[in-house]
């Protein structure tokens, strides 16, 4: 559901065009052709993303990746892990004595590549470059994923929150994630102003 203000608006939009443009980047590293679109996102509280995730007993990948003022979080359930690693993987084989990444690795791979292509859209608009940190992974439940990107943030107050669901697709198979982003208070209103 797309707020009202244009600003917001504009923003939900970059994000939408950085996932579906990580595709292409999905596309360049594994050899195998993907697609990614965005299923539904919405600006919302961190408490009510909070509430909505508490009831989800299922182990996910959470991976991390942050900025002085942002923090990005995909997660991935564990049950999809190995499909989506072999299929990230495609057909490039393994060299002679050397063993294959494992999954988390993959998964982590996948995370960078779609949250780099949204603050890739974002820093586009901005027209400034945005600076990550290496990817971090996690296993455990959405609410405890959730809680470790709220202590990386490390903002007072009501930060400002964006839920992304997102579909993955490659020749063979499919899977659906969530990205979470979430920004301080300052960084957002940076964000809005190079948007109006």
């Amino acid at each position: 559901m797309m707020n009202a203000d244009p600003g917001e608006e504009a923003l939900l939009r970059l994000i939408e065009d950085g996932v579906s443009s990580s595709a292409t980047a999905l596309a360049e590293v594994s050899k195998t052709n993907w697609t990614t679109q965005t299923v539904s996102i919405n600006a919302d509280g961190v408490e009510s993303i909070r509430s909505r995730m508490a009831s989800d007993p299922k182990s996910y990948y959470g991976s991390y990746v942050s900025m002085p003022g942002a923090t990005f979080l995909m997660m991935v359930p564990q049950d999809r892990g190995a499909s989506l690693a072999k299929a990230f993987l495609g057909e490039r084989s393994v060299r002679h004595g050397a063993s294959a990444p494992r999954e988390a690795e993959c998964i982590s791979e996948i995370a960078n590549i779609v949250v780099h292509a949204i603050v890739n859209s974002l820093a586009g608009a901005c027209d400034e470059p945005f600076f990550l940190s290496a990817p971090q992974m996690v296993l455990d439940k959405k609410s405890s994923l959730l809680s470790v990107a709220l202590e990386k943030l490390q903002s007072t107050g009501e930060s400002y929150a964006v839920m992304a669901y997102v579909h993955l697709s490659s020749d063979k198979l499919s899977s659906d994630c969530t990205v979470l982003l979430f920004l301080s208070a300052a960084f957002h209103e940076r964000l809005l102003q190079s948007l109006s």
